[in-house]
């Protein structure tokens, strides 16, 4: 493989990083957020084509082995980001499946269960002290339990309208509960 096949690949991924990936689908009364349907083929291939990349240049040395290994570990590791992840919204709960396919971050909430939903933000630092702003919707349930909920996945982004809607609907209070704007 050329250099003009990994630049390729490279390119492809940003594109897909950059452009509008998610969908909504309303159907009865149910919307079902996720990414559109060309996002795992193509992370898929790009994976795919960048291993075949460090493969075909093996014998350059130490660094291009290195590409093929962490090429081939991205692709099986997220490239099936885009066939999973999705969130789900309806009159009576919401639902949410995102991250590592093989270790998915899950959460079920029933609304009948719900008292009242805060939207909180929290700081935090990265390695390098870069600060970061992180969102979360809190829904406190009846049971006394809190299920935290990252508002800052483009999924979630894309499903805010409808989840408002909903709690709205049912009267469900939604504090604002953000310490850092």
């Amino acid at each position: 493989m050329s250099l003009r096949v990994v630049k390729f690949c490279v390119v492809a991924f940003l594109l897909m990083c950059v452009t509008g990936c998610t969908q909504k689908v309303a159907d009865a009364g149910t919307v079902v957020c996720s990414y559109q349907w060309w996002v795992g083929p193509v992370s898929l291939l790009v994976g795919v084509g960048l291993t075949a990349a460090g493969w075909a240049n093996r014998k350059d040395g130490i660094r291009a082995i290195l590409f093929l290994v962490v090429a081939a570990a991205l692709t099986v590791g997220f490239a099936p980001f885009g066939f999973f992840d999705k969130v789900v919204v309806d009159k009576d709960h919401m639902e949410s499946r995102w991250g590592l396919w093989c270790y998915p971050t899950t959460h079920h909430v029933r609304f009948d269960d719900v008292t009242t939903v805060r939207f909180t933000s929290e700081e935090s630092t990265g390695r390098r002290g870069r600060r970061k702003i992180n969102y979360y919707y809190e829904f406190n349930l009846k049971s006394g339990q809190i299920e935290k909920v990252t508002a800052d996945n483009s999924l979630m982004e894309e499903a805010a309208g409808d989840l408002i809607a909903q709690l709205q609907q049912r009267g469900i209070p939604l504090i604002k509960a953000i310490a850092h704007e």
